[in-house]
């Protein structure tokens, strides 16, 4: 009985963590985003995870195309010293006149060698790692830890 309990209160604080590091990283990332001058307007930060692995979702009100590019960076500069590790970044972008949003995702590894450490240029990260119509793809298992 005593195993039991002590195995319960275990899971009960690893997991609690887990919840925090989110909700410290989402209130980061909105905070970094409010700091940028001409951001768009945060509709919703999302982490969950999938069969791709972590996932840092960022939905965001589309005003040009370099919206995507800034949330990608925001998203980077936030979790480079984050204990949580991440897969992917995924950017939504909801348009006022289209009643569907469009979806653009990038490695983490990736942003991170363009944004971060400068280990490639604008031109390979767009051709190499950014995709764009990821909201296509089937989403049945994914399990939102939203904010």
């Amino acid at each position: 009985m005593r195993y039991i309990i002590i195995f319960i209160l275990f899971n009960k604080l690893i997991f609690s963590k887990t919840d925090y590091e989110n909700k410290k990283i989402t209130t980061m990332l909105q905070n970094y985003c409010i700091s940028i001058k001409n951001f768009p307007e945060v509709l919703g930060i999302h982490i969950y995870e999938n069969k791709q692995g972590k996932i840092l979702q960022l939905d965001i009100e589309y005003n040009d195309d370099s919206d995507i590019i800034t949330a990608m960076e925001a998203m980077s500069k936030t979790i480079q010293y984050s204990k949580t590790h991440f897969d992917k970044f995924i950017v939504i972008t909801h348009y006022p006149e289209f009643e569907l949003p469009i979806g653009y995702e990038s490695d983490v590894k990736c942003a991170l060698n363009y944004f971060i450490k400068n280990k490639i240029s604008e031109k390979y990260w767009k051709k190499d790692c950014l995709k764009e119509g990821v909201l296509n793809r089937k989403i049945d298992n994914w399990a939102p830890i939203n904010k």
